[in-house]
């Protein structure tokens, strides 16, 4: 608690959790309230509330790691994964999916000549996750590439925590880039409580 003067700024810092038992889920929250009172009342200046989830990497990888850092050694893993990925989420049979994915492989095999920064989630021996970004300017870290098994439990909320952790704390900001309407896509995104979004917008050409 910071007090100056009748002007009081607070910062709350816990942890909430929602289901039960297997499908428990932990998030930590932080509130900052910045209030002014009187003798007879308080009014409220600022309020701000960020919630993250908090993965469970006791149950989940007990035994499995993240790396940082895709190498020449392991990009060939990560492109096999990616075409399981596609073979399981059915890419072949959706054109934005598939034109989506395109864009993964080529990622991949121009990894080290377009300077990309990744890293890769372990369980066992077999990659189950990887991401794949960039710098987009001084203060912004972009995400392009994103790919986890589904029945990981908890693989996209691990890879997505550590490699922010790890590679973009020199950043002000990270670009999650589109949710391409997806509404499963949206709530993920969201449930990281952006500073802000930017409309998407169609530029076309007059007399086209």
């Amino acid at each position: 608690v910071q007090v100056n003067g009748n002007i009081a700024s607070l910062l709350m810092d816990f942890v909430v959790s929602t289901g039960e038992g297997k499908n428990k889920i932990y998030y930590s929250v932080e509130e900052y309230y910045r209030v002014r009172y009187t003798s007879e009342r308080m009014y409220l200046l600022d309020y701000e509330r960020t919630m993250t989830q908090i993965p469970d990497t006791g149950r989940m990888y007990a035994n499995d790691k993240i790396l940082l850092g895709i190498t020449d050694e392991n990009v060939e893993e990560c492109f096999q994964m990616a075409l399981k990925w596609r073979n399981l989420n059915g890419c072949e049979d959706d054109e934005e999916k598939n034109s989506e994915m395109c864009v993964t492989l080529n990622s991949l095999r121009l990894y080290k000549e377009l300077n990309l920064i990744g890293g890769l989630l372990r369980v066992g021996d077999e990659i189950v996750a990887f991401t794949i970004g960039e710098e987009l300017c001084e203060d912004t870290f972009v995400v392009h590439i994103e790919k986890a098994f589904a029945d990981i439990d908890g693989a996209y909320p691990m890879i997505n925590q550590q490699f922010v952790q790890h590679e973009c704390t020199g950043y002000q900001y990270v670009n999650r880039e589109d949710d391409v309407g997806a509404e499963g896509l949206r709530k993920a995104k969201l449930s990281y409580h952006p500073v802000f979004m930017v409309e998407k917008g169609i530029a076309t050409l007059k007399g086209e």
